[in-house]
């Protein structure tokens, strides 16, 4: 798990959610599709953050953190992804 929650802290995202699904083609993983053609797997965070999103949210992700920030009618959410690591 340590290596996922390493990768995650680097990876950098800003989009608008186009899709929302279970990936049954990918070991059922929680997935979402940007506009920009990123997927993002969200099947280890427990912020709830995956159960949040809806289609046409913009999403950003800073390369470095775990926050993630989504803008939804004019309204900004912050989420901190949390894999129940301390």
């Amino acid at each position: 798990m340590y290596s996922t929650v390493q990768k995650e802290k680097g990876i950098y995202y800003n989009g608008v959610v186009t899709k929302k699904f279970i990936n049954s083609e990918e070991h059922n993983y929680k997935t979402v599709l940007l506009n920009n053609g990123q997927e993002l797997w969200m099947n280890w965070d427990l912020s709830g953050l995956y159960e949040f999103i809806e289609i046409n949210d913009s999403i950003m992700k800073n390369s470095g953190s775990y926050a993630v920030k989504v803008y939804r009618d004019s309204l900004e959410y912050i989420y901190v992804i949390d894999y129940g690591c301390e």
